[in-house]
């Protein structure tokens, strides 16, 4: 009876940690220009902020985040059944769209690395692909799970591409290119359960295509 207990405690254990994370993780955003020679800090920042706050919200195949930027809440919302990523500010009724299964860059390497990195009390992995104009790098635990699987045709910033080799949600990005240079870390990870209606996507006036 003693050693079913210890079995059953274990599965139990196991079933946890590859359950997908649904909660909310907020992360520190800093900025930099990514090009002094095109142009200058005081014009690349005019309109934005070298520090932010962004959470990000979890669950199954749906996700968004809430950025703070000048007092403003802007957010990105992941609709899965069309398979877009719609951009509005709070207290505007219009919105633009991204089609996720397009990519805007490719990649050319990937490099995984097996040190371990702790970050947030959770030992991490490290892993960064080479892109045609910059690289990507990430830092995230098997213990943040999501099953790359919900997100086969997600190709928009090689969301897909991380996952598969991964399963996990990052808890750290850098991104380096020659137009964006950023730096996502996480500072809280909160578990919890979250409505549906966290992620339905509002009713605009007036929606565009973005120009990414």
């Amino acid at each position: 009876m003693h050693k079913f207990l210890i079995i059953l405690l274990i599965l139990i254990g196991i079933e946890c940690n590859s359950q997908n994370f649904e909660g909310i993780i907020t992360y520190e955003v800093k900025i930099k220009n990514p090009n002094l020679e095109l142009v200058s800090d005081s014009l690349f920042f005019l309109k934005s902020q070298k520090t932010y706050i962004e959470k990000y919200y979890y669950k199954g195949n749906k996700y968004k985040s809430v950025a703070t930027i000048n007092g403003e809440k802007e957010t990105e919302l992941y609709d899965p059944v069309n398979q877009k990523l719609y951009t509005y500010n709070q207290d505007e009724d219009i919105a633009s769209w991204t089609d996720t299964t397009k990519r805007l860059n490719e990649i050319i390497g990937i490099k995984k690395s097996e040190k371990t990195i702790e970050l947030l009390d959770l030992n991490c992995k490290a892993l960064a692909f080479g892109l045609k104009n910059g690289i990507m790098f990430f830092i995230y635990s098997k213990k943040i799970s999501l099953d790359a699987n919900l997100f086969k045709e997600h190709q928009y910033n090689f969301w897909f591409d991380f996952l598969k080799i991964t399963n996990a949600i990052p808890l750290k990005i850098k991104i380096q290119t020659q137009f964006e240079n950023r730096t996502l870390t996480a500072i809280n990870i909160e578990r919890m359960k979250l409505s549906d209606k966290e992620f339905k996507v509002p009713k605009f006036e007036q929606i565009i295509e973005s120009l990414n």
